[in-house]
């Protein structure tokens, strides 16, 4: 059995067979699929159909209909035969048809230059078609509108044939010829119009006789009253003849100069017809355009058989795959479960992909070129070749064998079955290793044990089973699985319920099917667990999609505040440059030592409002403790308290939290006029000594807070913070330098910096 015939191309070949409307394309669709030269002519058949396609999207079509293979008789026209009548109005409408599809895919050329392309071999001469499509009526007769002298040449035919008519009318409807007629009609003989007369007449002188009725008792006679008028009339057609038979010659003479490009116009015109007929294939299973390479790769993404698609059937989708480093699928699992299904799907879709039609797969599929498909599928009994079941099967495996090779697709449905399950099992694999040793690609379908065990010792061959959950088939394939063949459940449905227990009971008896029921548990947790860590990685995606939206949200938020703060800051400068100008011309209006003071407290407090801020720092670098920011998220003023992980812990009022360094805007150190001002002078009595050693800096900070809020105006407070990173103690000291309750702040001995006094504000 053909590879296509065993996975049901006939129901394929049925709709393409409909779709075609030429019967050159039907030709070519109905062939047996068969791989395109190369994998760049199949990129050109998937270019035509997916140009069809985009035409008929725009809401126009490819008008390949009204065309026939009109090759033999323009032929016979170059060859000198005179064709007529329906002859020429064929070739003159088959003409005109491929006119004006080439005119068609030139206006498209855009939508479809590959059609356009094939189109370009149809090369007619215009004038040719013209002339036959205005001469010949579509009843093959000629026109009088393109040849007027046929007009008076009919005329005066048919004015004679009535008044040969007229004549016999009156001579019937006379009594001269009433005892002599054997009706009063009058019919044709030999192309003469006669009457019918009785044999019993004497006189025999009324005309010539054209013959008598096979009774014998009428004879048909031409009155010789009209046979002037018959020998005009015999003139007057053998004229009109001749005038016709001129124009014939004329016109299959300019039929047979297309002669020369006709073949190549026809073959154009098969080849669109064909890619219009793959189109509507395609659009009946919305099928999508493979790619195709040489490799042996078939990769079907939500593949679907394609007879099942073509029946509109709920077809479970399902992900098949070939490899090079995979070249074999070991299908397992349940009796109509649907492994032979998934193998004809991949057989099918080679077929179609090599010859260049889509698949019924998703978008990103792939089918590489096979230059064989081979198929075992079914019964191969013959009681001819007086052969079993297995002897048709082996002998299948010895041609297939013999002609394995690389590009090479097998298809192996229930491998070594129909003989010795141990004898089949082994045989079976070893068959498989043939074919995978000769570079071929294949799928196999068995319940032998040996041969689902096989992708487990062997890494050319890849496992996988059709589902059977809560007692059912669900059709889905699932990769890397060990299907069991559920024999007893389906027997169940059918067989008494006594034998399938008996069966039960066998199996328990041990043969080490057990070991593939404990790997197909493990193989289900094992799912579970890769479903639990898709999920997982599906939300961490999520989770790192909205965190890079808040990062792009935040530094445009600071390049706007940049911009912002240098216009500001521009602006500043300015106004502090003109009130410097009307100090100076002040001071030199009046050089006193008044003047001078009043100067110097303008230009303090110019300093202030001209004060620059801190350069800004990088993206990614942190913020020093003590720093003061702009918590950009919380949109509000914080001090930095702490340092760690790339985090810099920002105290914002009563709240303390972890900011990525783009989440803060450090800002420039402020000059208050309650801020504390380092001094040092002579100590003062201490009320109390507070000890932050060992604590993290927003809690040493909280708890000098805390401190300095129980003590009034004047009190002394020790703060000891130790050395350390010194990043505690630049935390305290930036925070006292801030505090409004701070009048000022030293250090307890200039030899040893770990400790801080501060004097409390009223």
């Amino acid at each position: 059995m053909n590879a296509h015939d065993a996975l049901d191309w006939g129901a394929i070949r049925a709709v393409l067979s409909a779709a075609a409307r030429t019967a050159m394309g039907r030709a070519i669709v109905e062939a047996p699929p068969t791989p395109l030269g190369d994998v760049a002519t199949i990129a050109r058949a998937h270019d035509e159909i997916g140009e069809v396609l985009a035409i008929r999207a725009a809401g126009r079509d490819v008008p390949t209909g009204g065309v026939t293979d009109i090759a033999d008789a323009v032929r016979r026209c170059a060859l000198g035969e005179v064709a007529e009548g329906q002859v020429l109005s064929e070739i003159g409408s088959s003409l005109a048809a491929m006119r004006s599809l080439r005119r068609a895919l030139d206006v498209d050329r855009r939508t479809a230059p590959a059609l356009a392309d094939v189109a370009q071999a149809i090369v007619l001469d215009g004038t040719v078609i013209d002339d036959l499509i205005e001469s010949v009526l579509p009843d093959g007769s000629l026109s009088e509108l393109r040849w007027p002298e046929l007009r008076d040449l009919r005329a005066a035919v048919a004015m004679l044939h009535q008044s040969v008519r007229d004549t016999l009318d009156r001579m019937i409807a006379g009594d001269e010829l009433a005892d002599k007629l054997q009706d009063r009609f009058w019919t044709l003989r030999d192309d003469r119009y006669v009457l019918p007369i009785r044999t019993d007449v004497r006189s025999w002188d009324l005309g010539v006789v054209h013959g008598t009725s096979n009774s014998g008792r009428t004879v048909f006679v031409e009155p010789t009253a009209v046979l002037a008028l018959h020998n005009r009339l015999k003139l007057a057609e053998g004229e009109l003849r001749a005038a016709e038979r001129r124009i014939w010659v004329q016109l299959s003479r300019e039929a047979g100069t297309q002669d020369p490009g006709l073949p190549a116009a026809l073959a154009a015109v098969a080849r669109v017809d064909a890619a219009v007929a793959r189109a509507a294939l395609a659009q009946r299973w919305k099928g999508t355009r493979p790619k195709v390479g040489d490799e042996g790769v078939v990769s079907l993404h939500s593949a679907r058989h394609p007879v099942l698609a073509l029946r509109e059937v709920d077809v479970v989708p399902n992900d098949l795959s070939l490899s090079a480093t995979s070249p074999f699928l070991v299908l397992s699992g349940a009796n109509a479960g649907g492994k032979t299904i998934a193998l004809k799907t991949i057989g099918l879709c080679a077929l179609l992909a090599a010859a260049g039609h889509f698949v019924p797969a998703a978008d990103g599929s792939r089918v590489d070129r096979f230059d064989v498909v081979l198929a075992s599928i079914g019964d191969a009994q013959t009681v001819a070749g007086d052969r079993s079941s297995f002897s048709g099967h082996v002998a299948w495996l010895a041609d297939a064998l013999a002609d394995a090779r690389p590009g090479v697709l097998v298809l192996l449905d229930e491998l070594c079955t129909g003989t010795d399950p141990a004898q089949g099992a082994a045989l079976g694999r070893a068959v498989l290793e043939a074919f995978a040793t000769a570079g071929c690609r294949g799928v196999v379908t068995t319940h032998h044990a040996l041969l689902k065990a096989l992708p487990w010792v062997d890494a050319r061959f890849v496992g996988a089973a059709v589902q059977h959950r809560d007692g059912r088939a669900t059709y889905r394939v699932e990769r890397g699985a060990v299907g069991e063949s559920h024999a007893m459940g389906v027997a169940r449905a059918r067989l008494p319920s006594a034998v399938v227990d008996r069966a039960e009971a066998i199996v328990a008896e041990g043969d080490g099917a057990d070991a593939f029921a404990a790997l197909e548990a493990e193989r289900e947790r094992a799912r579970e667990a890769v479903e639990a860590a898709v999920r997982a990685r599906e939300e961490a995606e999520a989770e790192r999609a909205a965190l890079a939206a808040d990062r792009a949200r935040l530094a445009a938020k600071q390049a706007r505040a940049a911009e912002a703060e240098r216009g500001e800051l521009a602006e500043r400068v300015a106004a502090a440059r003109a009130a410097i100008g009307q100090v100076v011309a002040a001071l030199q209006r009046e050089p006193t030592q008044a003047g001078a003071r009043a100067a110097r407290a303008a230009v303090d407090a110019l300093a202030e409002v001209g004060a620059v801020p801190s350069e800004a720092w990088q993206s990614g670098d942190l913020p020093a403790v003590g720093a003061r920011v702009r918590d950009l998220r919380l949109g509000a003023e914080g001090v930095v308290v702490g340092l760690g992980d790339g985090l810099a812990m920002v105290r914002v009022g009563a709240v303390t939290r972890a900011a990525r360094p783009e989440e803060l805007e450090v800002l420039p150190e402020r000059k208050t006029k309650s801020a504390a001002k380092r001094t040092f002078a002579k100590p003062r009595p201490e009320v109390g000594t507070l000890d932050v050693r060992g604590m993290r800096v927003e809690e040493g900070l909280a708890r000098i807070d805390d401190a300095i809020a129980e003590h009034g105006a004047a009190a002394v407070l020790t703060v000891i913070h130790g050395h350390g990173t010194g990043a505690m103690k630049l935390a305290v000291r930036r925070h006292l330098t801030q505090h409004t309750r701070v009048a000022e702040w030293d250090v307890v001995s200039a030899g040893d910096d770990g400790a801080t006094r501060l004097t409390v504000r009223g």
